[in-house]
């Protein structure tokens, strides 16, 4: 669930730029179920140091829902461009639907400087269903398995994606889960489009993990039971056992009657076309020449009879290649098919290429298309016609392009210089080299001299700044018992999960290092970090400083968490004490 968050991102990255705090909320799904589970998303992004969120993020009523599970997450990073700190929250609320109609989910509301931001409301459109939950995880020591259609009311050969799923109140159990097994049955067709595991996603007290992606494509009507794909799993002893995940009954209508001429079982929504590659429809006679037939939309393209070309007795065809490209996140039910035709016109003359007719059956509108077939009309000119009509550039470059591929290039021989050994040595040249090696040296020797002695200067002056230095301990020598106690008290509020009194003891706990930080004769704990630890240490605390910030304005707050800012924390103490 995490995981989709990214898009959000982008979302608000096309308007973040115009304003300093920005705040939006979307849903996964606009049309749903009874009992059907979907995500609530909440981006909030304060752009600049300047800006104080004076309160939590205020949720809408979501009385007509139901709160299956809820979290955040949390991003800061710098902006080089304008030099400002950007803290982004998103938050995710797993709903589901309690009654049917048009609900509304109202605004979330957050102050930043005393200026009041929200979200617009979104409405969500809930129809009556199966009010059966996904899966009733009873046992902790359990894992559960189940097959969930996106529709189950469809038209004969219309497919639909199937998502299958592990449940498990166990996170360690869905790391035993292994490979998943499908199978079709004689009245619908099971075929993976990814049996490749995403990553697990906790839901409160349930975790969860799709296993695989299928595409289901009904062969009759009526009410039909999907197989149900078997899942390998491991237990504890190291058995392993093959478990049927729960399926769902799919209601199959049948196709109207009277089926239109060149139906081929295709269920959905495509446009076709055929085109020539050549130019004005001019082509050669006994010269093959391509054309391409073109059938894009959304429909099962696996299960689909494609049109094909009408042979004629004025030009003979080719077997086309084909390929199928889908459209990005389309799981295979969008793309495009193209074949690639090689034709030989025969005669000379004009002459028309048919294809087959195409109709296809458009379930939204419930009815059959029957689709105008396309014709490409060519012009068939004999080898001296095609000859006539070049000009004579493109004559001199077919001509040209003719000899570099038929005529061999002869080899041109050079000729070999050699030069002639002087009989004696010129002693000028020779010294003259020597004195240029010997100036090269004496330089490389001052330069590495006078690098030597700034370096000895500079480590001279760094250990003079820090013999002057003193710890904070020996500058307050009560301090280190307050610490002691502060981390303490932090610890055992985070394991109580008291956020509240957590942070309240993290900012005594600046206020005293703070206060020893000036008894030592510096400005602050910042200068008293830069100087005597360093800028890395300084920055380190700063950001540390930063997450607690953030953190105390969460809606919801995990001891989890909250342990491993303690213990970031303590660490970082043990550097600077």
């Amino acid at each position: 669930m995490i995981s989709r968050f990214f898009y959000f991102l982008a979302l608000l990255t096309s308007v973040w730029t115009s304003a300093q705090v920005t705040i939006l909320a979307d849903t996964d799904k606009k049309v749903l179920q009874v009992k059907e589970r979907f995500v609530l998303y909440v981006i909030q992004e304060v752009n600049g140091s300047d800006l104080i969120q004076e309160t939590p993020l205020r949720t809408p009523d979501l009385s007509k829902f139901t709160i299956v599970g809820q979290g955040s997450v949390r991003q800061t990073y710098g902006d080089p461009a304008t030099n400002t700190a950007i803290n982004q929250l998103v938050y995710e609320f797993l709903l589901e639907p309690k009654t049917t109609g048009k609900l509304r989910i109202g605004s979330f509301l957050v102050t930043v400087n005393g200026k009041i931001y929200m979200t617009d409301p979104i409405d969500v459109l809930v129809k009556e269903g199966d009010t059966r939950r996904e899966v009733d995880v009873v046992d902790d020591d359990k894992v559960y398995f189940d097959l969930k259609v996106d529709q189950q009311d469809l038209y004969l050969f219309q497919p639909t994606l199937a998502i299958v799923r592990a449940y498990s109140k166990d996170f360690n159990n869905l790391r035993k889960v292994g490979a998943v097994h499908v199978e079709s049955s004689g009245q619908v067709q099971v075929r993976p489009v990814s049996l490749r595991k995403a990553d697990i996603v906790q839901e409160r007290e349930t975790a969860s993990q799709v296993l695989a992606v299928l595409i289901i494509h009904p062969k009759t009507s009526g009410k039909i039971q999907i197989p149900a794909p078997g899942v390998q799993y491991t237990d504890s002893d190291r058995k392993t056992e093959t478990i049927k995940a729960k399926t769902p009954v799919l209601k199959v209508k049948e196709l109207p009657a009277n089926t239109p001429k060149g139906f081929n079982n295709a269920v959905g929504n495509f446009i076709l076309a055929l085109k020539s590659a050549a130019v004005d429809g001019i082509v050669e006679q006994s010269k093959p020449t391509e054309i391409i037939l073109s059938l894009k939309g959304e429909g099962d393209f696996a299960n689909i009879d494609f049109p094909k070309i009408i042979a004629s007795d004025a030009y003979s065809i080719y077997p086309p290649k084909t390929q199928f490209i889908p459209s990005k996140g389309s799981n295979g039910l969008k793309g495009e098919y193209i074949a690639r035709y090689l034709i030989v016109p025969k005669v000379q003359g004009q002459f028309q290429v048919l294809m087959e007719p195409f109709s296809y059956f458009n379930p939204k509108s419930a009815e059959f298309t029957v689709v105008e077939t396309p014709k490409v009309l060519l012009t068939a000119l004999s080898p001296e016609q095609v000859s006539s009509n070049k000009s004579a550039m493109e004559k001199v470059n077919e001509y040209t392009n003719n000899v570099l591929e038929t005529v061999n290039t002869p080899v041109i021989e050079t000729a070999k210089f050699q030069v002639k050994e002087e009989s004696e040595i010129n002693w000028n040249a020779l010294f003259l080299n020597y004195l240029l090696i010997g100036g090269f040296l004496i330089l490389l020797l001052y330069l590495f001299t006078t690098y030597k002695r700034h370096s000895s200067l500079d480590s001279r002056f760094k250990e003079k700044i820090l013999s002057t230095t003193k710890g904070l301990y020996e500058m307050d020598p009560s301090l280190q018992q307050l610490v002691k106690d502060y981390l303490a008290q932090m610890r055992n509020h985070a394991v109580a999960n008291h956020s509240t009194s957590y942070f309240d003891t993290f900012a005594n706990l600046v206020t005293a290092l703070n206060t020893a930080s000036i008894a030592g004769g510096f400005e602050d704990l910042k200068e008293y970090l830069k100087v005597a630890k360093g800028p890395q240490i300084m920055e380190d605390f700063r950001s540390i400083k930063q997450q607690m910030e953030i953190e105390k304005y969460a809606p919801e707050h995990s001891s989890e968490h909250l342990l491993e800012l303690y213990y970031q924390l303590k660490d970082l103490l043990n550097k600077i004490l």
